[in-house]
């Protein structure tokens, strides 16, 4: 699977959460055995603490959903990518002093609220980007105007440290931003991550044991 940074770990909240209500409250009423939505792993997850109607016509089954402010505050969506304000049925990026509190900021450079940008994740500056792991480590500087920070160039990721640790040495396209990956197993080979953790084989761009 290619990956945009931040996008990959979103992606498996969503379908965690999607996994986990497939046998969700309607089937567990339907069945008495009273599983409630504020149990389940996607109430953390993505905020869907509430039961709500089912979303086809004439569908008298419940799904488990946000319902308030308080639910997409206590889930990952909020600690992680700043979606931690309620609108219109969903956790949503509400404003910059929570996109600067969540992870992906330090991380990745995304510290800003730009909803007509991308409502559900925080995006980048390009001040936010060069302060960014991502571009101490990683070589990704630049912010691109998918709201990402982006590799600048080839050069970019080959001087960054990421290259000699992670084999992270070329830059690469991935969903339209430009990244830096390990373009094979040569790259993670006489990567600091090969001779320390085994992690000698490229599994789309990211070194790994597997």
């Amino acid at each position: 699977m290619r990956r945009v940074p931040g996008s990959s770990l979103l992606l498996a909240l969503v379908v965690a959460a999607c996994g986990s209500g497939s046998g969700g409250a309607g089937s567990a009423s339907a069945s008495g055995s009273g599983a409630r939505c504020a149990d389940k792993p996607a109430c953390r997850q993505i905020g869907a603490c509430a039961e709500k109607p089912g979303a086809l016509a004439g569908d008298t089954r419940a799904t488990c959903g946000p319902a308030s402010e308080a639910h997409c505050r206590q889930s990952h969506l909020c600690a992680v990518f700043g979606a931690c304000a309620f609108k219109e049925d969903a956790c949503v990026v509400g404003s910059d002093e929570d996109c600067r509190a969540s992870k992906s900021c330090a991380a990745e450079g995304r510290c800003k609220a730009d909803p007509a940008l991308n409502a559900y994740q925080c995006v980048a500056t390009a001040s936010d980007c060069r302060a960014a792991k991502i571009c101490t480590e990683g070589g990704m500087c630049l912010a691109g105007k998918t709201g990402y920070c982006e590799a600048e160039n080839e050069e970019a990721c080959q001087k960054a440290p990421g290259c000699k640790h992670k084999g992270a040495c070329h830059l690469v396209r991935e969903s339209g931003v430009a990244v830096c990956r390990a373009r094979g197993d040569d790259d993670c080979g006489q990567s600091e991550a090969c001779r320390t953790d085994r992690a000698c084989k490229a599994v789309d761009g990211v070194c790994t044991s597997g």
